[in-house]
């Protein structure tokens, strides 16, 4: 029982790792094909992150 437990945990965190590595990639790949216009804008500049 002990080790189907930390097994299910494992593979969970690696699942999600996965996904959240996906999602990011995803992400940022949309990002860099912005038109360059996009990052003229005010709200979308980098000063606009923080």
């Amino acid at each position: 029982m002990l080790v189907t437990m930390f097994l299910q945990g494992f593979l969970f965190a690696c699942s999600g790792e996965a996904l959240t590595k996906r999602l990011r990639s995803k992400a940022f790949s949309s990002l860099l094909r912005q038109e360059i216009a996009y990052f003229d804008d005010q709200s979308n500049n980098t000063g606009a992150l923080c």
